[in-house]
């Protein structure tokens, strides 16, 4: 079917004082090179957005962590972001054959950067492996931090709008809430990608079989996976035995510990 020219939109990139290229873009965001160890992402419109002003007040909450994009400070187009050369966990994987120790050292790492941001009062509330990216030493480093930074009372002091998709969506009544509890359920859910090289239940569709997703959660009917690669793990972040992302943390250290004996 021939398309009406009328339909089409059209988007002209622009460029920013010192971005020399565009590395990728997302649905809202450019991610523009500047040098071999930094990134501007800028909106596609012109002019600082509110979702960069929330993910500027979360990564200064974070500050300096080694599972975590380093943030380099405001740019008058966006926010200046460590590069990770390695792009993605998600390309990695479609690319690499990934050892069982890679998987689980992968896991372990992603754990460490969900653990930190907790400690920090902030829920990440999209956790996959598209937003891991891979340092030059093919470390985790976590970015796309639009979820919301709490204050000291639990209570909500910026929301950037994130949410999780389907195959990483704790069932519950208001799908607006997000606390650390739907944080290790998605995480859960990016462990197994990791492990199993895949989404949970790759035959639906993420955003067309979004209820039959809530159906089998909700059921308890989970994906199985193999105990000794982190299963037993997984299931109790789906299932919600975790009080904190310091538990899973400390689970799959152990997990990789036994490897190596």
């Amino acid at each position: 079917m021939n398309q009406n020219p009328a339909d089409v939109i059209y988007v002209t990139p622009h460029f920013p004082k010192g971005v020399q290229h565009i590395i990728t873009t997302g649905s809202c965001h450019y991610i523009g090179f500047i040098n071999e160890s930094t990134v501007l992402k800028y909106p596609h419109d012109e002019g600082f957005s509110d979702a960069l002003k929330v993910e500027c007040a979360i990564l200064e909450q974070l500050g300096k962590h080694p599972r975590i994009i380093e943030f380099k400070g405001k740019h008058e187009a966006g926010l200046l972001l460590e590069f990770a050369p390695n792009g993605s966990l998600e390309s990695h994987m479609n690319k690499a054959a990934l050892t069982k120790e890679d998987k689980l050292r992968f896991a372990r790492e992603t754990a460490e950067a969900v653990a930190h941001a907790h400690r920090k009062n902030v829920i990440i509330c999209d956790i996959n492996v598209r937003n891991i990216l891979l340092d030059a030493e093919l470390h985790v480093k976590l970015c796309d931090f639009q979820g919301r930074l709490l204050g000291p009372e639990g209570e909500t002091l910026c929301d950037g709008g994130a949410s999780e998709n389907a195959e990483s969506s704790m069932p519950r009544h208001n799908q607006e809430f997000a606390d650390a509890r739907t944080d290790i359920f998605a995480l859960g859910s990016t462990i197994y990608h990791i492990i199993e090289g895949h989404r949970p239940f790759p035959e639906l569709h993420t955003i067309d079989d979004e209820a039959e997703f809530v159906r089998r959660y909700q059921e308890g009917l989970f994906p199985p996976m193999a105990a000794e690669l982190g299963g037993t793990i997984v299931w109790k972040c789906w299932e919600g035995r975790y009080g904190s992302a310091d538990e899973v943390l400390d689970d799959l250290v152990s997990l990789e510990s036994h490897l190596y004996r």
